[in-house]
């Protein structure tokens, strides 16, 4: 059974990325994106809001996921290759280099492996290693935001409610506004592997971004 989800999440994540690419090379994907076994993600000693993420990472940006580079068992780390669509923190070259928690045979609990053709907002952290523009991700999973279009707003929505209820003066527009549904749907669109439904939070960018000027005027 576990067999036959993996063939259709790949056969719709497939379908997916047609609608990302269309350079004529197909992108490398991962083998598979939910392992057989479970890991715990390396979060800080204490979990970020979203104020003291924006504070400790050396690079803010909305990515673009590319190329699956590569795992490293041991380590429980996968690589893979990230356009930097728009920078709100920081600089680097595009595309950098991603390390995200997990590989072909553990995964964090409702933490697939990112696949080409996912956009996030994420903060980063550069990583100690020889290759330039090599980052990891500040609170991992709890950090993440999911990004999908609507009408040409790009709307943010966290992974992590605890994450999105740390968000200052930013309007929800998963409550009451009537848009939960629609967000929810477009998020699960955008990647079969996310749950939209079980999303507390969204923002718009315009908001997000006004907020994080904020945070670096005042830092």
């Amino acid at each position: 059974m576990k067999g036959m989800k993996r063939i259709l999440s790949f056969f719709l994540t497939g379908l997916t990325l047609l609608g990302f690419f269309s350079c004529g090379r197909s992108p490398v994907l991962p083998p598979v994106r939910e392992g057989e076994g479970v890991i715990e993600c390396a979060y800080p000693a204490v979990k970020p809001d979203f104020d003291a993420a924006y504070r400790e990472a050396d690079l803010v940006a909305l990515v673009r996921i590319g190329d699956w580079l590569g795992e490293d068992t041991e380590a429980h780390s996968t690589f893979f290759s990230a356009e930097i669509v728009r920078t709100y923190k920081g600089e680097a070259q595009s595309p950098i280099r991603l390390i995200q928690d997990g590989d072909s045979g553990v995964t964090a609990a409702g933490y697939p492996l990112f696949t080409a053709g996912n956009k996030m907002l994420l903060f980063l952290k550069k990583a100690e290693t020889e290759e330039e523009g090599t980052f990891w991700i500040y609170g991992s999973d709890s950090t993440v935001l999911d990004a999908v279009k609507l009408r040409k707003v790009t709307f943010f929505l966290p992974r992590d409610p605890e994450f999105g209820l740390s968000v200052k003066y930013c309007q929800n527009w998963m409550d009451g506004s009537g848009m939960k549904a629609v967000l929810s749907e477009l998020l699960k669109r955008s990647d079969p592997l996310l749950d939209g439904d079980s999303r507390s939070f969204a923002f718009d960018e315009q908001d997000l971004s006004e907020r994080m000027k904020t945070l670096g005027a005042g830092s």
